[in-house]
């Protein structure tokens, strides 16, 4: 039998202590044998319940019970509702969920298991575990009303020393910065405006609100800014830092010269910063940074001492408020958090840290070395946050613009997750120039015409994992690749290859066949991927979210050809071609072409004397486009309805 137990929570912790002082735990939570849940050791990351029959809702002891009232405090469900959802405690070991860093510590921790939402691995991200902490080690931290200055700068130092291939930049990287002559920083110790000189700087990035721009001014009153500004002033000087770039001060605003210049160069100015400090717990200025100039209130870390284990909640992952704030569904901040090297975010409830090598928070102490690799450059790889997710180690993408871990494919994926973002009207291109830049200025030289990428030729074929290929099948794949042709033009036919299955509008000012030609109608509501709600279009001109026909599995394959012309009957958006007349077009590519059976066709139709608006993206297989869901390779076959002559290339045609 357990001893007399004691519960408190962060938030409250002197009421919530006296008033469960000397209680015991009700008669259900009594017959559970602890000592033997947390000696127990699991062989897989499921866990195991630690009672087989889930109890009635009314034995739920809330008010008088420490174990059931921090359950349902850690877990945020009433006793009647957890009975309804069919809820079951289970106990998992640490050592076996290799998502989050959760190996790093060897513990057993409790949790509360749903039979309908939790699956196999799909709650490894998203569950709030009920940890024990030790007496040699603590792997919880309490989250302080205020932040540990001393926590932060840890982390960034240990980023500064360790990660000097992931994260670090030579000597010359910084030079691009000198030319850009309207480039200006705050100097943190005075508030004044100063052209950049070389210096270490940090930047800030935050969602404007309905605040407008402030009229420029070359010496900022410190005392007088608003609470986010101060905070991360003060936090810029804390980390060692003197010099801070934030948009609305350091660009004038009334000056669209200065906007020309550095808008474009936005990859420059956040990739090149030592640290981007991100604000995703408000909106607005007002709002300040939690925790640094004001005591944080949405902590929220229950915790109880059980016998003589004290148990702590792990929290919510950070990341998870990071993907339901305002700051996610903007599209301005998509690029300034993609963009920088190390970030420190501020949620409500704590901070979370992730550069190029490493990620971490305020509530979980963990080990940072032993998640790391031998030679100290990163983590390693079984701990991504979403192993699925190749390009990402936490939350952010890396290798954006080249280098170890990134691909050509990587400008796909950054445009299809921009799409999510809500934009002002005439902001939709601006607002991802500087991802786009740093993909021209990386090792592709990866260019774009109005957001379509001019896609390079695809790597060379290598062997699947987990697939075994003969020495004669690698040998046919590489005879097909190399008797590929390449040019830019098909690299342009194989960026027009997006579409997207929600009703769309036109944007004015930008060619129909970009996507940042088209927008959501006004009053649509849509789920917003990143954010997880619905929210309105009515207030932001909404992207239309879009995806790419051509996948990467067949980008090696693509080929493309403007040697062909087909008259195509457009009725409202469905494709009319009769099959026999495709054939006898088709075959003009020849056998090699009419091997491949999955073709998609662009459909342009001519408004003016050579002028041509894009119709969409058709999908045709054996003639039919009723069955493009093949996995084979691709091979773009481009329409023009109207007379055309075949010699002329994209270049020379005034495309709307």
């Amino acid at each position: 039998m357990e001893t007399p137990v004691t519960a408190t929570s962060h938030s409250n912790s002197t009421k919530r202590e006296t008033r469960f002082r000397g209680m015991r735990l009700c008669k259900w939570c009594r017959t559970l044998n602890l000592n033997a849940v947390f000696n127990r050791k699991h062989l897989t990351d499921c866990g195991s319940p630690v009672r087989q029959r889930t109890r009635p809702g009314r034995d739920f002891r809330v008010d008088s019970c420490p174990l059931c009232n921090l359950i349902a405090s850690e877990f945020g469900e009433p006793a009647g509702k957890l009975c309804e959802k069919r809820y079951q405690l289970y106990s998992y070991s640490s050592s076996r969920i290799n998502r989050g860093g959760w190996a790093a510590i060897d513990t057993v921790m409790l949790s509360l298991k749903s039979k309908k939402r939790f699956k196999g691995k799909d709650f490894a991200n998203e569950m709030r575990f009920l940890v024990p902490q030790m007496k040699t080690d603590e792997p919880i931290r309490v989250i302080p009303p205020l932040i540990s200055m001393s926590l932060l700068q840890g982390w960034v130092t240990r980023c500064r020393e360790g990660h000097s291939k992931r994260c670090g930049l030579p000597a010359e990287a910084m030079a691009p910065l000198a030319g850009i002559s309207s480039l200006k920083m705050i100097d943190c110790r005075t508030g004044r405006l100063e052209g950049w000189s070389g210096q270490p700087y940090a930047t800030l990035s935050y969602v404007w609100g309905k605040e407008s721009a402030p009229l420029f001014t070359p010496v900022l009153d410190i005392p007088q800014l608003p609470p986010t500004i101060q905070d991360t002033i003060g936090l810029t000087l804390a980390l060692g830092i003197n010099y801070l770039w934030i948009d609305r001060y350091c660009i004038n605003q009334q000056n669209h010269a200065e906007k020309a210049e550095q808008l474009p160069k936005m990859d420059l100015i956040y990739n090149l910063s030592d640290v981007t400090i991100i604000n995703a717990a408000g909106e607005g200025t007002q709002a300040g940074l939690a925790g640094v100039g004001r005591p944080r209130s949405a902590i929220r870390q229950p915790q109880a001492r059980i016998g003589n284990r004290l148990l702590i909640s792990s929290t919510k992952h950070p990341t998870l408020d990071i993907q339901q704030s305002v700051w996610s569904s903007r599209g301005w901040t998509y690029q300034e958090g993609v963009l920088a090297r190390r970030r420190i975010v501020f949620t409500p409830q704590q901070v979370y840290y992730e550069c190029r090598g490493m990620y971490c928070c305020e509530a979980l102490n963990w080990n940072l070395d032993a998640l790391h690799t031998l030679d100290g450059q990163q983590f390693r790889a079984q701990y991504r946050l979403d192993k699925e997710k190749k390009d990402k180690l936490g939350l952010f993408s890396v290798g954006l613009g080249g280098g170890r871990g990134g691909s050509p494919w990587d400008v796909i994926r950054r445009i299809e997750e921009y799409s999510l973002r809500a934009l002002r009207e005439g902001d939709v291109l601006d607002g991802i120039r500087g991802v786009l830049g740093a993909m021209e200025r990386g090792q592709w030289r990866l260019r774009h015409l109005w957001g379509v990428p001019l896609l390079p030729r695809a790597p060379r074929p290598t062997v699947a994992v987990g697939r075994r290929r003969s020495s004669e099948e690698r040998e046919e794949d590489l005879e097909i690749y190399k008797s590929i042709t390449w040019t830019p033009t098909i690299g342009l036919c194989a960026g027009l290859c997006w579409g997207s299955t929600m009703a769309m509008e036109r944007r004015p000012g930008f060619p129909s066949w970009s996507w940042t030609g088209w927008k959501l109608p006004a009053r649509t509501r849509v789920a917003n991927l990143e954010a997880g709600s619905e929210i309105s279009s009515g207030a932001q001109q909404w992207t239309v979210p879009v995806t790419w026909d051509l996948k990467e599995s067949e980008w090696r394959w693509f080929q493309g050809t403007q040697s062909l012309m087909a008259y195509v009957e457009v009725r409202g958006a469905r494709l009319s071609l009769d099959g026999a007349e495709f054939e006898t077009h088709y075959q003009r590519l020849g056998a090699q072409l009419s091997a491949i059976p999955r073709r998609y066709a662009l459909v342009a139709v001519e408004v003016s004397p050579g002028t041509y608006e894009r119709v969409g993206i058709g999908k045709l297989d054996q003639c039919s486009l009723e069955d493009p869901s093949k996995p084979k390779p691709a091979a773009l076959i481009t329409f023009r309805m109207g007379p055309l002559s075949v010699v002329k290339v994209w270049k020379e045609f005034q495309l709307k």
